[in-house]
């Protein structure tokens, strides 16, 4: 018996065309699934004994509950032939304990059903439907091979069916493939029900426009004018702060016992008005009453005046701690501090105070700490000022001097530049990430002065990290293969749960493929990164002064000798610090 292996995307068409090219019925078609994906193949043959025996032998067997009934379509001349061939097609059927008289009965009422025999449910064994459901949206179906007994009938299985109550997103067309095709002991999706549509929950967008400019273009700062900062988040009178999008209804579905199964609820949020602010009548809008700044506390949204001293932060104001921005006409004395949610902007000068700002700090005049005890100055967006002595800063920003920086410590998570005026640094500890430039480094009599450029810890970190993940994948891929390179040879002779894996170790040694080329790719760009670093430096405009410490990344260089004009680098070349 020849076997042969079809390939397409529908068993029922497959069937189909096999049945259509060699001239026979679909059900004289046998099949064996041999792979399911990417691409549907299977084994097709034709049992000649089957198609032998409808051909020549016109007998038929019908199994009812009430006996084994026979028809004979066509008699031989010779009595005695046709008696000896039911035999055979009656031994051939598993039919036993017949009635010989009621087989001579048949053979005289051609073309009629006679019974012949009782029937025997233990010895007849009928095709089996187990349905089963599994979560009230889904059912199974399988039906077991018959045992010399009746394959179920199209009825039997819609009745079982409604006896188990389903009557949602019944798969008819499935159940007739299943029966047509003698698709036995194996499970089929018989019903589906329709999943709910989850209602979609209200939410807030945040409407208002960030008026705020970065306060560190090309105007000199001492050209600050205070009465047109315009440097805020500002929020005009009735401006829109926030609009509601409403929710949306969901929609309910039904299992498959015909039961409605509820949407999750969308649930609404109702905008709630904070200081000087208001909800419009249809709760839409969340406005302002006033020309303000937009501060967030918490989940409320309020609007605050700006706050500006007109004098001194002293004695008379106190400690300064406010969400929005501080305007200080005067000077911050000795021993005070001033926090702001924003933006501070001094007019006058800062002595050794305590400054926190989360936005940035300008100075009119300058920063002039305690040489005992430095003070702490935190600026996130950057600082600017006339000079800085004897004081602490950090910023994420640049930092920008006109006159000088002396004996203090500085870092940066940009620039400091101090080129407007004198442009000196002078003693203590200069750290940035992107680059420093000043007029002077040092002083004459050797003052130890410090300057770093901090710029490879992050990338070496990152660079680890892709190492670390590339060499997981590595030790991943080894296993993926393996299994693809002792199965995927033998995969005709595997079971389906065997060809399964297989096909899922080459789906997952594609995925393991893909992300090694995306992590080679984020490891070249870190090296283009790291050299690109390189060509960052430190930049002395006029004098470098003997006792200079220049720090690039892990390199150290110290000064000996007065220089003009030069820069500090990395030599790409040598990955040592070069001056020009």
């Amino acid at each position: 018996m020849r076997k042969y292996v079809v390939k397409g995307t529908d068993l029922n068409k497959i069937i189909e065309n096999v049945s259509k090219h060699f001239g026979v019925e679909i059900n004289q078609i046998k099949h064996e699934i041999i792979r399911k994906s990417p691409e549907l193949e299977v084994k097709v043959w034709i049992d000649k004994e089957t198609t032998d025996s409808l051909e020549k032998i016109p007998y038929f067997i019908d199994i009812r509950d009430d006996g084994i009934f026979l028809k004979v379509d066509e008699v031989d001349e010779n009595k005695s032939l046709t008696l000896k061939r039911v035999f055979k097609f009656l031994e051939e059927k598993h039919i036993k304990d017949f009635d010989i008289d009621k087989i001579d009965e048949s053979i005289f009422n051609i073309n009629k059903f006679v019974k012949i025999a009782e029937y025997d449910s233990e010895y007849y064994q009928d095709s089996e439907v187990i349905i089963e459901s599994l979560n009230n949206m889904e059912a199974t179906i399988k039906i077991t091979k018959p045992n010399k007994g009746r394959e179920a009938s199209y009825e039997k299985v819609l009745k079982l069916v409604e006896e188990k109550g389903i009557v949602y997103g019944v798969r008819k067309n499935a159940i007739k493939t299943v029966l047509n095709d003698k698709i036995f002991d194996r499970k089929f999706i018989l019903a589906k029900g329709k999943e709910p549509i989850d209602g979609i929950d209200a939410k807030i967008n945040y409407t208002f426009e960030n008026n705020n400019t970065d306060g560190f273009g090309e105007d000199s700062i001492k050209s600050i004018n205070f009465k047109e900062l315009n440097l805020i988040h500002n929020v005009a009178e009735d401006g829109i702060i926030a609009e509601k999008i409403p929710p949306v209804d969901g929609t309910d579905g039904i299992d498959i016992f015909g039961r409605p199964v509820i949407a999750k609820l969308a649930k609404d949020i109702e905008l709630k008005a904070g200081k000087n602010t208001y909800v419009t009548d249809d709760g839409l809008y969340l406005k302002s009453k006033i020309s303000g700044q937009l501060i967030q506390k918490g989940k409320a949204l309020n609007v605050e005046p700006l706050l500006s001293i007109e004098g001194d932060v002293d004695y008379s104001t106190g400690n300064v701690d406010f969400l929005g921005t501080v305007v200080i006409k005067g000077n911050v004395v000795s021993g005070f501090s001033v926090k702001s949610g924003e933006d501070i902007y001094v007019e006058g000068l800062v002595e050794d105070c305590d400054l926190h700002a989360e936005g940035k700090i300008i100075v009119n005049n300058g920063i002039l700490g305690n040489e005992d005890c430095p003070r702490n100055i935190y600026a996130k967006e950057g600082v600017k000022a006339q000079f800085i002595q004897h004081m602490n800063i950090q910023t994420g920003g640049n930092v920008e001097v006109s006159k000088h920086i002396l004996h203090s410590t500085i870092e940066s998570g940009d620039k400091v530049i101090v080129t407007s005026g004198s442009g000196k640094i002078v003693g203590g500890d200069i750290k940035a990430q992107n680059g420093i430039e000043c007029n002077i480094a040092g002083g004459p009599l050797e003052t130890p002065t410090k300057f770093t450029l901090d710029i490879y810890s992050e990338y070496i970190k990152l660079e680890s990290e892709i190492n670390k993940d590339m060499l997981q994948l590595e030790e991943n891929r080894y296993k993926m293969e393996k299994v693809v390179n002792e199965l995927e040879p033998r995969m005709n002779e595997l079971p389906d749960e065997l060809k399964l894996k297989v096909d899922e170790a080459i789906h997952e040694l594609m995925n393991i493929n893909n992300k090694f080329l995306a992590l080679q790719t984020e490891r070249e760009y870190v090296e283009d990164i790291r050299q690109e670093i390189k060509t960052k430096k430190i930049r002395v405009l006029q004098k470098v002064y003997p006792g200079v410490i220049i720090k690039i990344g892990r390199e150290l260089y110290l000064n000996r000798s007065e220089k003009i004009r030069t820069d500090f680098f990395i030599n790409p070349e040598t990955n040592e610090i070069t001056e020009r």
